[in-house]
């Protein structure tokens, strides 16, 4: 199986830094359920499939998602995975704040990983992944966020970075913004891009 070409892609992405642990956009592989995620992800992400993240959009567009995929729920997967996301954290404190280097995570996971049959199975999943790469953090947790996810304000938090971390499901219906197709995924970016374009201003107001 083949990957759908997305014009000049590999000209927009030479500003990514070479990374240990994630992949690029353009060398997602073409075989396998990595070709499938990433096929999904381009039918979603298309300019006219009516998703509704312009954030996302715009990212595919220009060639800067990251991948990294997961291939089972074992210890020595998720301590992998938590080694990614320190990669990724270091990668975004070099942001330079604009749209053009903000290089969202998809984090994907075979159906070894998950299968469930429900949105609640999934998300169930999903907050399992994150209390293990949180036991997994060697930083600790930043002062000014509170620790527990009910509260106000709340963002999980990885290596010293407030992260927002959007799980996507293939059982989500009716949320189109919540399923990227038939694996779980779960999109990854530092929470500061969204307060700086989706703050509580005006135009981020508009743009939410």
């Amino acid at each position: 199986m083949d990957l759908p070409t997305q014009g000049n892609r590999a000209s927009r992405i030479t500003t990514i830094p070479l990374t240990r642990y994630l992949t690029r956009q353009d060398e997602v592989s073409s075989v396998g359920w990595q070709s499938e995620v990433f096929i999904d992800i381009k039918q979603r992400l298309s300019k006219e499939s009516g998703f509704p993240c312009v954030f996302s959009k715009n990212a595919f567009k220009n060639g800067l998602i990251l991948f990294y995929f997961v291939e089972d729920s074992s210890r020595y997967s998720m301590i992998k995975l938590a080694e990614a996301l320190r990669e990724f954290v270091e990668l975004s404190r070099q942001w330079d704040g604009t749209l053009q280097t903000s290089y969202p995570l998809i984090v994907a996971f075979s159906h070894k990983a998950i299968q469930a049959e429900s949105v609640e199975e999934y998300h169930q999943f999903g907050w399992q992944v994150l209390q293990e790469i949180h036991e997994l953090d060697m930083e600790d947790w930043p002062e000014d966020i509170n620790t527990k996810p009910e509260a106000p304000g709340w963002s999980m938090c990885f290596h010293g970075m407030p992260i927002f971390c959007n799980m996507s499901n293939p059982e989500h219906y009716h949320r189109r913004s919540r399923n990227l197709g038939r694996h779980f995924v779960i999109v990854i970016n530092p929470r500061e891009r969204f307060d700086e374009f989706a703050g509580n201003t005006p135009a981020g107001q508009k743009m939410r």
